[in-house]
């Protein structure tokens, strides 16, 4: 995703404004009649005037631009990324994987007791602690993983050319980092943690998106029973029971 489509904006504004001023030169002189140069300084003073405007409109179209395309990419209340970007994303690493072999791991976040919080602390605390917890596995993830907000409280991590233990390892790092989350950040005093499912998808896997996506909330719910702040890993030869 780009963030700084206003600076290319801002540059072909600036590159434009010199037309206006060369234009009326050249036009000037193909219809005058005069042989004697024309004084430069209104063309000085044209280039000034629209090197300014034509910059400033570049800066602002491209700022609008640069909103335009995160409020369509990113999920309003966390800044993740939108569950339509994130299953994008998936859908193409997928194709590749049958196509090419090429290995990814998937890691499904689950807040526990997200609905406790709700109901005890409110839905302004509960939205907080979702923003909370964006914000942290975003630190936390690798430049080229994939980060994104599936459902209400269910998040995606996508980490491509990664095998399961190191996926594992990201796993734990995250859901460390949430348990050390204070009670003045959290907005409540209970402890918050954070349960995963990590899988690594084997070669040409012939699934559809939302059956690896009923796959990998299967460990979830036994997570919840056993009482949450857990990481299971799915087994490859797994996706055959369904």
């Amino acid at each position: 995703m780009s963030t700084n489509r206003k600076y290319r904006w801002m540059v072909i504004g600036a590159l434009l404004s010199f037309a206006g001023p060369a234009g009326w030169y050249v036009f000037e002189h193909m219809f005058s009649d005069s042989t004697v140069p024309s004084n430069m300084h209104p063309y000085f003073y044209a280039e000034l005037i629209t090197l300014f405007s034509f910059t400033l409109f570049g800066l602002i179209l491209g700022y609008f631009a640069d909103k335009t395309e995160t409020a369509s990419l990113c999920d309003g209340l966390t800044g993740a990324y939108s569950r339509h970007y994130v299953l994008l994303k998936l859908d193409e690493l997928m194709k590749m994987n049958r196509q090419h072999g090429r290995n990814f791991s998937l890691i499904l976040f689950d807040l526990d007791n997200f609905s406790q919080v709700n109901e005890k602390h409110g839905l302004l605390v509960g939205d907080s602690l979702l923003a909370i917890f964006a914000d942290l596995a975003k630190k936390k993830k690798a430049k080229t993983d994939i980060f994104g907000r599936i459902e209400k409280d269910l998040f995606m991590l996508i980490c491509p050319d990664t095998v399961i233990k190191e996926a594992e390892k990201k796993a734990r790092i995250i859901g460390t980092a949430v348990t050390k989350l204070t009670e003045k950040a959290l907005g409540f005093p209970e402890s918050q943690t954070v349960s995963a499912g990590v899988y690594e998808l084997p070669p040409g896997l012939k699934m559809s998106i939302e059956e690896l996506l009923r796959f990998l909330k299967k460990p979830l719910v036994d997570a919840k029973v056993q009482g949450g702040n857990r990481i299971i890993l799915l087994a490859k030869d797994e996706d055959a029971a369904l």
